[in-house]
């Protein structure tokens, strides 16, 4: 996955921690700008291989002269070794790229590092409204339980729960009779209770039927492991799989939020200030 843009924007934060491989995207010309992007990917992932997950697309390789080149090689080398990404892979063209991926779709185990609990859960990465049809949400399920068509489940948002049906389910839109916990799932929601469309965004999850009470809170603390000496009375937002808000109130040690957006121990959130420092911390104590 490729990810540009502004490292601060609020939208691409969620996605850092839920990658199966990271493209990285250097321009030959210019070099290496920022380690930001990989770093918080790196920090945020839940994949003990994570260096085997990255491939670096060097584009525009082509205009350089072979000295230059060389440079810009070693120099973008020497950022993978800070980041203790050596096992990475440096390719320079497009069909290179699609190659490695290839080769790691074969490799890697794309349902390692999901929590396996109790609780089944979906937690939406993205939404979509399709007009008279319903609401399909797409997010990775977690837990023991198998994810299928007709079941009814509780939509958890910010300050509502709404009872719900899963119409369909499927993978990349492409409709399934049974989703097992690591897959990225997609399902067509529908509801009775008005409104139900509007919470179905990130931060929200879907959980089974008559689990809505226990993952909801107005209001949550919890400790999450940060160094009183990393700059966090600077941090001014949090952002976890599938959400990005900002912090009530952080003194070391302990955070407040507004709603409890599903946070669970052990969960990794990263910390952010408007400068654009970051600090990645787990939670140890939900209060």
């Amino acid at each position: 996955m490729d990810t540009p843009g502004d490292f601060l924007a609020s939208s691409l934060t969620p996605a850092f921690s839920a990658y199966d491989i990271v493209v990285w995207v250097v321009d030959a010309e210019t070099g290496v700008t920022t380690t930001n992007h990989l770093d918080l990917a790196k920090q945020m992932s839940t994949h003990s291989d994570f260096g085997k997950r990255v491939v670096v697309y060097l584009r525009n390789s082509e205009n350089l002269d072979e000295e230059t080149l060389e440079l810009i090689t070693s120099d973008l080398q020497d950022n993978l070794e800070e980041l203790t990404l050596d096992s990475a892979k440096i390719v320079q063209t497009p069909q290179s790229v699609s190659t490695e991926i290839a080769e790691l779709l074969s490799k890697v185990d794309l349902k390692s590092g999901y929590r396996n609990d109790d609780l089944s859960f979906i937690p939406i990465e993205r939404a979509f409204t399709f007009t008279n049809v319903g609401k399909v949400c797409v997010g990775i399920l977690n837990g023991k339980s198998k994810f299928q068509p007709k079941m009814k489940m509780d939509l958890v948002g910010h300050d509502k729960i709404f009872p719900v049906e899963a119409t369909s389910t499927g993978m990349f839109f492409k409709q399934m009779k049974l989703n097992e916990p690591g897959d990225r799932a997609n399902c067509l929601i529908k509801g009775k209770t008005k409104g139900f469309e509007k919470i179905a965004k990130k931060g929200a999850v879907l959980v089974p039927e008559g689990k809505g009470q226990e993952s909801f809170s107005k209001h949550i603390s919890f400790t999450p492991e940060l160094d009183p000496g990393a700059g966090s009375t600077k941090f001014t937002r949090v952002a976890a799989h599938t959400w990005s808000m900002p912090i009530d109130n952080l003194e070391p040690g302990s955070v407040e939020i507004q709603y409890k957006q599903f946070i669970r121990e052990g969960d990794k959130l990263a910390f952010f200030s408007g400068t654009g420092d970051f600090h990645v911390a787990k939670v140890t104590e939900l209060g």
